[in-house]
Parts: structure tokens; C-alpha cells; sequence
């Protein structure tokens, strides 16, 4: 299938995940940090900054399927990206959600920005605010301050 990223570069992937941590569908900005068995990187597809994203590096699709190293590996990084979110900007309330309804097991950290106030601030306007930022934010402007936040992150994630 074909896949876009956010800066409009398109990648025949058949497993989005895969193709994330193998590198061959490229996430705007690269990795921001990586451990044995996780790839933290910002959502390639949906331009919101500090929209992270950790995929696992081992294909499999369901939280239960993780093995105890796997486990301990991601409870850790999901701290870590909370905690260099955090540093970077401590008033931003993030929404964790494990994703298990696409092939490739991941886990969504999404931010809760000022501009998103015109939506509820709930799980089921999460979907809208992605389809509305897809539409509205995959200007130069966002997208320079997208990559800056990366940058910034990979700097808080060598601290």
C-alpha cells in the first residue's frame, strides 16, 4: 500500500510499523530515541508537534504478545518520552493510548495543544483533531516547528 508522510513523501509499505523501524517510510526528523526492542519517533502521518509515537521493532500486533523484556522496555520509554515532553514544555497534557487495531503494535503519546480548545477534550475527538491538523497544518510554518520539537527531544533524551 502506499503511504504519505507529512512532509508529502510517498512509500510503499506493507506494514506501517515495519517499515517505520526499518527505515524504509521515514519519520520527519528521524528517531528521537531508541532502545532494544522501541523506537521513539514523532507520528510521521499527522502533523501535530510533540505528537509521539513508540513502535516496537519486533512485529506483532497485541500488548499481550510483548515479552517480559519487552514489557519493562516500554513501561521505561513511555516515562521517558512523557518525561522529555515534559521538559520541553510542562504544560502540555498528554493522552497515552496503546494502538492494537493496526498490524504493528505501537503507542500513541498525543499532545493536547492550545489550538485544539475548539474540540472536546476527550478520546473520541482524538480522530477529528488528526483529520483536522492532516488538513489545515501541513504548512512550512508547522512543519519547521514540528521538526524543531524533534530536535529539541533528542537533545532532552541524551540528558
Amino acid at each position: 500500500m502506499i503511504r504519505k508522510n507529512f512532509l508529502g513523501k510517498e512509500f510503499e509499505v506493507e506494514c506501517v510499523g515495519c517499515s517505520i523501524v526499518e527505515e524504509t517510510f521515514e519519520t520527519p526528523g528521524g528517531f528521537i530515541f531508541q532502545t532494544n526492542h522501541f523506537v521513539l519517533h514523532q507520528d510521521p502521518e499527522i502533523p501535530i508537534e510533540g505528537f509521539f509515537c513508540i513502535s516496537s521493532k519486533r512485529h506483532f500486533k497485541y500488548y499481550h504478545e510483548m515479552n517480559s523484556d519487552e514489557q519493562i522496555e516500554l513501561s521505561t520509554l513511555i516515562f521517558r518520552a512523557r518525561e522529555i515532553a515534559c521538559k520541553m514544555n510542562p504544560t502540555i497534557e498528554y493522552t497515552i493510548i496503546i494502538e492494537e487495531r493496526s498490524q504493528h503494535f505501537h503507542v500513541w503519546l498525543f499532545p493536547r495543544l492550545e489550538w485544539m480548545s475548539e474540540f472536546p477534550n476527550s478520546l473520541s475527538s482524538i480522530r477529528d483533531i488528526m483529520k483536522y491538523s492532516r488538513s489545515t497544518h501541513s504548512n512550512s510554518d508547522n512543519i519547521a516547528k514540528i521538526l524543531n520539537v524533534i530536535e529539541r527531544a533528542k537533545k532532552w533524551s541524551k540528558m
